[in-house]
């Protein structure tokens, strides 16, 4: 990588760096958690399916996956959240992610998947809506 060397080089620089996530954020994401608790429920298992469907369907250009650790919401785990939205799908099983994905590439959101809270009427929208994640900054 070039030295940056003057204020203008800099700016370019981060002038590219806000385009790539202009770009990031135009498409969905899903991101995994994949810390011990994660990974014991069974998150590797839902990497490889969501990794080979969208090799399979070349979807390399339409839908990225993040891999985190450990969110804290273990009892939820395997968990994928789509961005974005933040819509959050817990205890995920393998038939449901194609249509997670299938959702997420269509901007929509399968209502009967997302999280909900016992006391709650319907589920929750987004993660800012799920009382663990609430107060979290």
């Amino acid at each position: 990588m070039k030295r940056i060397s003057t204020i203008e080089e800099f700016r370019e620089y981060r002038l590219s760096f806000m385009k790539q996530d202009a770009l990031a954020q135009s498409q969905p994401c899903l991101v995994l958690c994949a810390g011990t608790g994660g990974q014991a429920s069974g998150s590797n298992d839902v990497l490889r399916v969501i990794k080979r469907r969208i090799v399979e369907n070349n979807l390399q250009d339409k839908i990225s996956i993040r891999v985190t650790g450990c969110q804290g919401f273990c009892e939820m785990d395997p968990f994928v959240l789509v961005e974005p939205g933040n819509h959050l799908y817990p205890k995920i099983k393998m038939e449901d992610i194609p249509m997670i994905m299938d959702a997420a590439l269509e901007g929509k959101v399968i209502e009967n998947l997302l999280y909900k809270e016992k006391y709650q009427s319907g589920p929750c929208q987004g993660q800012a809506e799920i009382p663990f994640f609430k107060k979290q900054t």
